[in-house]
C-alpha cells in the first residue's frame, strides 16, 4: 500500500512539472520584441524634454545609456555635480555621447560603446535630440540636418582620440559639438589672415622696472619669497591655487580671446599686486570695451574686434585709455561701437605702461616670465583641441599658427608629465574634469607645442588706479537704553499690554484741594467767631466799646421768652458778626498804616546814608541821622508787637466770652 502511494506521488510530481515546462515555453514563445524606437519625422522640431529616464540597471532595452556601463558609481559626486551643472539632463538619463570618464580607461570603455551606437541611426537621432536639450540649442529644419551630421562626424573623431593608445589625454563631446571644424573656426577663432605682422618690443622681463616681483633669481634683487627657493625658476608654479585668478569667462561666438586673455592676465597682476579685488566686490574688468575700441580708429590696425587681434594693443589701449568694469560696459559677443564714455575713478583701472613682451621662442623663457604672473600666449587651436576634457593634451600635428590667446597660469617641470597650465575663455563647460582650463605637454622645443612659447605677453604691476570698494554703508547705530520711568510704555520697539479699566482709574481727575491754612491769630479767631455765635462784654481800645453795646442786647435778649429769645439770638449773632468783619477791616488797615510808615522809614534812612556817602552831611550829622533811624525801626517793632499782643489778647477774650454765652443759653433753654 506504502509502495502505492509513492508511486503515484511520483507520478503527479513529473505531470506538475511537465506543465510547468510547456507554460515557460509558451511564454518565451509569444513574448513580444522590445519597445519601438520612435522614429523622428522630417523636419520634426527637436524635443524639448529629456530622454526618458533608463534603468540604473544594464538592459538591452536601453541600449547607449551611460548607465548601463556602471561609470557614474565610480566618480567622486562632488566633482558630478560641478559637471552636471553644465547641462539641462540629469547625467544618469545622458547617453554615450558624453564621454564622462575622468580617467584613460572609463574614458575607452565609453568610446567602446559609442562605437557600437554610431552604427544605429536611430541612437544617433536619440543622442542629438538629447544633446540639443542638454543646451538648450534650437535649430530650423535645415540647421538641424546640419548639425547632425557634424554631430554624427565629430562623436566618431571623440571616439577615436579615446581608443587611440598614444592619446595622453580624453576627450568628450562639448557645446561645440554640432559644428564642423570650419564653422567652429569661424565662430571662435582668430582671422590669422587679418591679423597683420606680429608685435615688435623690448625683451625685458615683467617687473623690471621695479615694480612688481620681478626676476632677481635666488640671489638676485626679487628678495622676499623669491629668496628663500633654491632655484630659478622654481620646479611648479600654479597660479590658481595661489588664488590670483578671476573667475573663468566665456568669450561667446566672439573670436575675441586676445581681450579676454589680456585682461585676465590684468585682473591677475592686479590680485597679485595689491592681495585682493575691491572690497565687497567683484573684481571684473570690461572686455567688451576693448573688443569695441582697441581697433584701426585709435591705431591699432591689426585688431579688429570678432576678428582677432592682438593682447599687445589691447594692453597699450588700457594704458591710453584706462579700461573700466563689467558692470559700467557689459559683455554682448559682438565688435558693437565704441560709444561709451569712460566713468570716474573708482570704476575704472589706469596702468603706469603698456606691456612687456617676449619673443624669444624659449621654453625656460616663459617658465620664468610666468613664475612672476599670468602671461598671454598665443595657440595653433587644431580641431582635436576642442574636445578636451583631461589629461596632458599634446599633437604633432597642431602647427604654430596665432588662431588663438591664452594665458599660461601655471607649470610642472617635473615628473613623468612636464606641462603647462592654461587658461581658456570658452567658459567652464569646457575641458571636462578641469572646468575651464586645460593641461599641455611640454614638449621642450623650440617653438613649444602648438607654437606656445612663440610670443609672451605680460601687463604692467604700474596700477596707478585702484577700483572703489563697495560695500554697504553700516548700519545705523541703535539707541542708547532707556532707564526711565516712561521707557516701556513711549518705545516703540515694546509692546506694552495695558487694560482699559486702570486706563480710566489712571487719568481720572483729582479731588480739589483744600483752602491753604490760615497761621495768623486775626484768621484763626475769626473762623471760631463765625463759628460759634459769642457774646463780648468788654474789650480794649475801640473794641471794648463796640463788644459793650452788643453785651447790653445780649442782656436784653436773656430776659425775653422763650419763643423771643431765639429771634434776639438770631438778630444778636448777625450783628456780631458784621462787628468781627469790621474789627477785622480796621485791622487790616492799622496793618496797612504801619507799612505805609515802615517804607517812608526805610526811605529817611537810605536818603540819609546817601547823604553821608555824597559828603552833603557832617560825620557828626550823619552818626545822629542813622541813629535816629534805628530808633525809629525799633520803636516801629515795638508798636508791632504789641498791636499783636493786644490782637491777641482780644481773641482770647473773644473765646471767653464764647463759653460764657453758651452755657447762659443752655440754663435758659433748661
Amino acid at each position: 500500500m506504502r509502495a502505492r502511494v509513492t508511486l503515484a506521488a511520483v507520478v503527479l510530481l513529473a505531470v506538475l512539472l511537465a506543465g510547468s515546462l510547456h507554460s515557460a515555453d509558451a511564454q518565451r514563445t509569444n513574448k513580444s520584441p522590445g519597445p519601438k524606437t520612435p522614429v523622428k519625422k522630417p523636419g520634426q522640431k527637436p524635443s524639448s524634454k529629456p530622454s526618458p529616464k533608463p534603468s540604473p540597471a544594464p538592459s538591452s532595452d536601453t541600449p547607449g545609456s551611460i548607465a548601463n556601463l556602471n561609470i557614474i558609481g565610480r566618480i567622486n559626486g562632488v566633482a558630478l555635480e560641478s559637471l552636471q551643472a553644465n547641462f539641462r539632463v540629469p547625467l544618469s538619463d545622458m547617453y554615450n555621447w558624453l564621454i564622462i570618464g575622468n580617467t584613460q580607461a572609463l574614458a575607452r570603455q565609453q568610446a567602446l560603446q559609442l562605437k557600437t551606437d554610431l552604427a544605429s541611426a536611430v541612437l544617433v537621432s536619440k543622442m542629438f535630440d538629447q544633446f540639443a536639450t542638454a543646451y538648450g540649442k534650437v535649430y530650423t529644419p535645415s540647421q538641424a540636418t546640419l548639425a547632425r551630421q557634424a554631430f554624427a562626424a565629430n562623436l566618431k573623431t571623440i571616439a577615436d582620440i579615446n581608443l587611440n593608445p598614444a592619446s595622453t589625454f580624453t576627450a568628450s563631446c562639448n557645446a561645440y559639438c554640432d559644428l564642423d571644424f570650419a564653422s567652429f573656426q569661424k565662430q571662435q577663432l582668430m582671422d590669422v589672415s587679418s591679423l597683420g605682422d606680429m608685435p615688435k618690443g623690448a625683451d625685458d622681463l615683467p617687473g623690471a622696472d621695479g615694480v612688481g616681483p620681478g626676476d632677481g633669481g635666488p640671489a638676485g634683487g626679487g628678495g622676499g619669497r623669491r629668496a628663500l627657493l633654491q632655484s630659478w625658476p622654481p620646479a611648479s608654479v600654479d597660479w590658481r591655487a595661489a588664488g590670483k585668478l578671476t573667475p573663468i569667462r566665456n568669450q561667446g561666438g566672439c573670436g575675441s580671446c586676445w581681450a579676454f586673455a589680456a585682461t585676465a592676465a590684468l585682473e591677475a597682476n592686479y590680485l597679485i599686486r595689491f592681495g585682493s579685488g575691491p572690497a565687497c566686490d567683484a573684481l571684473d574688468l570690461s572686455e567688451q570695451q576693448i573688443v569695441s575700441c582697441a581697433n584701426a580708429n585709435e591705431g591699432y590696425g591689426g585688431s579688429k574686434g570678432c576678428s582677432g587681434g592682438w593682447s599687445t594693443d589691447a594692453l597699450d589701449y588700457v594704458y591710453k585709455r584706462k579700461q573700466m568694469t563689467e558692470r559700467r560696459w557689459p559683455y554682448t559677443s559682438s565688435t558693437g561701437t565704441c560709444n561709451r564714455g569712460m566713468p570716474g575713478p573708482g570704476e575704472r583701472i589706469a596702468t603706469g605702461r603698456t606691456y612687456y613682451l617676449s619673443t624669444a621662442a624659449s621654453e625656460d623663457r616663459l617658465k620664468r616670465w610666468v613664475a612672476i604672473g599670468p602671461t598671454v600666449i598665443y595657440f595653433c587651436v587644431e580641431d582635436s583641441f576642442r574636445w578636451y576634457t583631461g589629461g596632458y593634451y599634446s599633437s604633432s600635428t597642431c602647427g604654430t599658427c596665432h588662431n588663438h590667446a591664452m594665458v599660461a597660469v601655471g607649470y610642472t617641470a617635473t615628473g613623468a608629465n612636464p606641462h603647462w597650465i592654461i587658461r581658456n575663455s570658452w567658459g567652464t563647460g569646457w575641458g571636462g574634469w578641469e572646468f575651464g582650463y586645460a593641461r599641455v605637454r611640454m614638449q621642450g622645443s623650440t617653438a613649444g607645442p602648438c607654437g606656445l612659447h612663440q610670443t609672451a605677453i605680460a601687463p604692467t604691476f604700474q596700477i596707478t588706479e585702484t577700483l572703489a570698494s563697495r560695500c554697504p554703508p553700516p548700519p545705523p547705530s541703535p539707541p542708547a537704553p532707556c532707564k526711565g520711568f516712561f521707557c516701556n510704555i513711549f518705545d516703540p520697539n515694546t509692546e506694552v499690554k495695558i487694560d482699559d479699566s486702570k486706563i480710566t482709574q489712571f487719568f481720572r481727575p483729582s479731588p480739589p484741594l483744600p483752602p491753604p491754612p490760615c497761621n495768623t491769630l486775626l484768621c484763626k479767631g475769626l473762623s471760631d467767631v463765625v463759628k460759634t455765635p459769642i457774646s463780648i462784654g468788654g474789650g480794649i481800645g475801640g473794641l471794648i466799646g463796640r463788644h459793650r453795646r452788643l453785651g447790653a442786647t445780649d442782656q436784653a435778649t436773656a430776659t425775653a421768652t422763650a419763643a423771643g429769645a431765639a429771634t434776639a439770638e438770631q438778630q444778636q449773632q448777625d450783628e456780631e458778626e458784621m462787628e468781627v468783619l469790621e474789627l477785622a477791616e480796621e485791622q487790616q488797615e492799622q496793618e496797612e498804616m504801619e507799612q505805609v510808615e515802615e517804607e517812608q522809614e526805610e526811605r529817611g534812612g537810605d536818603e540819609a546814608r546817601e547823604l553821608i556817602a555824597t559828603g552833603g552831611l557832617p560825620e557828626v550829622d550823619q552818626q545822629q541821622q542813622v541813629a535816629a533811624a534805628e530808633e525809629a525801626a525799633a520803636a516801629t517793632a515795638a508798636t508791632a508787637a504789641a498791636t499783636a499782643a493786644a490782637a491777641a489778647a482780644a481773641a482770647a477774650t473773644i473765646v471767653q466770652q464764647q463759653q460764657q454765652q453758651q452755657q447762659l443759653s443752655h440754663h435758659q433753654a433748661v
